[in-house]
């Protein structure tokens, strides 16, 4: 499943590989941004990375679904303010219960990333399901990542171990006498294309999770393969009885009118006796049929031969013979 997400999310990039890249750096850039400018203010630089932490994650999702997003999607929780309302509503909360279950002793930081992992569809909600409450939000994303959640774990855990086994390749390489400085530009090249590729790979993949869990187009999983061998016939299932409410009224019972008697009926009588079997005499042969001569006759407009028996019209002018 985690590859054929990958596949989809690859899929997507390829479409429009370079906006998609450009709204990446642009969304990261503002998140980065607002929480330097107002790190003062807590709570300002905080609100300010949530909304366009989920405004990129739309972006992310419009970009999965080729959908063609602008610079100006960035700042859509800014404009309706009934939005920017629901949304830092939302995300507030559940930043909230994330800091709680972090504060439990030793085991907090556990429970911390279990609960990002079945809140991690609380945008996308906030975002497109406006029936849903803001607060409800995160019980949604929780009941629907069940099942989903250890997926998304390692579909995030495996980009990060590629990248560290391809350092480790490079970095092996680097110990080479007389090459290890073009290796040394070559690792970094890796860390500046994994820096800025990830955030984008990993929203689409997080964007591919949510569409797939609403929306199911193809299987995520494979088909369970036949079974070999013996195999336990079919038996027909027997029919269910149709459900009837005990609270619907009973309607009453029509007494049955008693059976007349019918008159008995006659007395057997045999059938007569069948005429006797007479042969039936051969038909007569049929005379042959006398061949009709020909009558042949000359038109008097054209001079054309023809038979009159078949025709009185001269196959020739078309004139009627007299």
């Amino acid at each position: 499943m985690i590859f054929q997400i990958y596949a989809r999310a690859v899929q997507a990039l390829k479409n429009q590989p370079l906006r998609i890249l450009g709204l990446s750096l642009f969304g990261c850039l503002l998140i980065g941004l607002g929480s330097s400018l107002f790190g003062l203010i807590v709570g300002v630089a905080m609100a300010i990375a949530l909304l366009f932490n989920a405004a990129l994650n739309q972006v992310y999702l419009r970009s999965y679904r080729g959908e063609q997003c602008t610079t100006q999607d960035m700042f859509v929780t800014f404009k309706d303010k009934a939005l920017l309302k629901r949304v830092l509503g939302g995300m507030a909360w559940r930043e909230l219960w994330v800091f709680i279950w972090g504060l439990i002793p030793i085991v907090g930081p556990i429970f911390a990333i279990m609960k990002t992992y079945s809140w991690r569809l609380t945008p996308y909600i906030l975002m497109n399901e406006p029936d849903v409450k803001p607060m409800d939000a995160i019980k949604v994303s929780e009941e629907r990542t069940r099942g989903y959640r250890g997926k998304m774990f390692w579909a995030d855990v495996l980009i990060f171990l590629i990248f560290y086994v391809v350092m480790a390749i490079v970095l092996i390489f680097c110990r080479i006498p007389y090459i290890q400085y073009l290796f040394f530009v070559v690792a970094l090249v890796v860390v500046v294309v994994f820096a800025a590729m990830v955030p984008l790979f990993l929203g689409l993949v997080q964007a591919a999770f949510y569409d797939e869990i609403n929306n199911p187009s193809i299987p995520l999983t494979a088909p369970a393969a036949p079974q070999q061998g013996f195999q336990q016939p079919a038996y027909p299932q027997q029919p269910q009885q149709a459900w009837t409410n005990p609270a619907a009224p009973v309607a009453p019972v029509v007494p049955v009118a008693p059976v007349v008697p019918t008159a008995p009926a006659a007395p057997f009588e045999p059938a007569a006796p069948a005429a006797p079997f007479e042969p039936i005499a051969p038909p007569a042969p049929e005379a042959p049929a006398v061949p009709v001569e020909p009558l042949f006759r000359f038109c008097t407009n054209c001079g054309t031969r023809f038979d009159r028996n078949q025709t009185n019209v001269c196959p020739n002018c078309g004139k009627v013979a007299e």
